[in-house]
């Protein structure tokens, strides 16, 4: 079955979909509401309003909204992998990760405003990692700032992701300090022109631009799948992160320098939800992203047979709990 996505065929499109489908079942089986959450930005909250998804009945076109946007996430990721050369060949093992990992937790399908925010940390990856170094390129450190801007009235937890970009910056380009206040710049300037709109119309509310974060202990149920599916997702993540450094003196120097940031991102990533902690497991949404990267390092470097187990382990887990365990699903 591996193989099968292995393959550089196009029309291996059409079995990506399908698996999709299979795994994501109880989603249209059991359309899910809306996820409400204080994170939730101004943006999101309008568009919620105006898709009339803000109700508290369960809703098909929510529930397929939420599959299609994951599927077009996971071949973006693909795509994303492939035009970087991260991967020796062209294949859509990120692309099946990514669709397997979001299926191992319920609310990972559910459409929020987390799941919008992942469009934007692609795009923002992609004007990472195409700048020339040697090149002064403000318009595009300022439409790197400006996506993150807008993103975080979206999802206000992409603030806390600030420090993935300039961190990047600092690995991929010589320090600059003009482009890093361009990127800035661009950050600000949705929070300025939003300032500037309440401040016009009357309606000063500062404090809906950036909700309070503090630390604590995220909101994670005490249910034993969601163990099984954590430990389903780290030990390929874990693998795959092994297996790159194998790797790693055979990659071309534009190749490493991706994939230390998809391994920056990761590390930002991991302390987000305990800085938010009422957004419960919608906070670890983020991860997904390099984890289905690392995953799918995973599945093409291991031993065929060890891939293969943790495949259909995977498949197996979750028809189990979507079909036998009803709890969360």
């Amino acid at each position: 079955m591996l193989a099968l996505f292995r393959q550089k065929n196009p029309t291996t499109l059409f079995p990506v979909f399908l698996l999709g489908v299979l795994i994501k079942l109880p989603l249209f089986f059991h359309p899910p509401v809306l996820l409400h959450k204080r994170t939730d930005g101004l943006f999101f909250q309008w568009l919620a309003k105006n898709l009339s998804l803000a109700g508290e009945k369960p809703s098909f076109f929510s529930a397929v909204l939420s599959f299609l946007l994951l599927f077009w996430q996971a071949l973006l990721i693909n795509s994303f992998i492939v035009q970087q050369k991260m991967m020796p060949r062209l294949n859509f093992l990120p692309a099946m990760a990514y669709l397997m990992i979001t299926s191992l937790v319920p609310e990972w399908n559910y459409f929020s405003a987390a799941m919008i925010s992942v469009f934007f940390i692609i795009l923002t990856f992609r004007y990472l990692l195409q700048t020339n170094p040697s090149v002064f390129s403000p318009g595009k450190m300022y439409n790197m700032g400006f996506i993150m801007g807008v993103g975080s009235f979206f999802y206000s937890p992409l603030l806390l992701c600030m420090p993935w970009v300039f961190l990047s910056l600092a690995y991929l380009r010589p320090l600059r300090l003009k482009e890093w206040l361009v990127c800035l710049s661009g950050w600000l300037t949705p929070y300025y022109f939003t300032l500037v709109y309440q401040f016009v119309f009357d309606s000063w509310d500062a404090k809906k631009l950036i909700p309070p974060f503090f630390p604590g202990l995220p909101e994670i149920p005490s249910l034993l799948w969601l163990s099984g599916s954590t430990i389903l997702i780290l030990i390929p993540l874990l693998l795959g992160i092994y297996f790159i450094q194998e790797q790693f003196r055979k990659l071309l120097v534009q190749v490493r320098k991706s994939w230390m940031v998809m391994g920056l991102f990761l590390v930002n990533i991991i302390p987000v939800p305990f800085l938010i902690p009422g957004d419960g497991m919608n906070g670890w949404l983020l991860f997904t992203l390099p984890a289905a990267a690392f995953h799918a390092c995973f599945y093409y470097y291991a031993p065929r047979r060890l891939a293969l187990f943790f495949f259909w382990l995977i498949v197996a887990f979750l028809i189990y709990v979507q079909h036998f365990l009803h709890e969360g699903w």
